[in-house]
């Protein structure tokens, strides 16, 4: 039994990691392009605009971690 639990715990981890990551990556990615327009008019430096998207990555974590395990369990 503790072969088969150890092969689905490997694989659930594998799908909830990559599940975590790829929804992460899209709602960074859908919250720039909906601060584009800010960013655009503001003009604020590059480095405030990534240090706004790498502070808002805990937030958007914790929305996906819900969707992420239910996607992986369904795996």
């Amino acid at each position: 039994m503790k072969i088969l639990r150890k092969y689905y715990l490997k694989e659930f981890f594998k799908f909830f990691g990559m599940v975590l990551l790829g929804l992460t990556a899209i709602s960074i990615v859908a919250e720039f392009f909906d601060k584009a327009s800010e960013f655009y008019s503001e003009k604020p430096p590059l480095r405030f605009i990534i240090q706004y998207l790498l502070l808002q990555t805990p937030r958007v974590i914790l929305f996906a971690l819900p969707f992420a395990s239910l996607f992986s369990i369904l795996m």
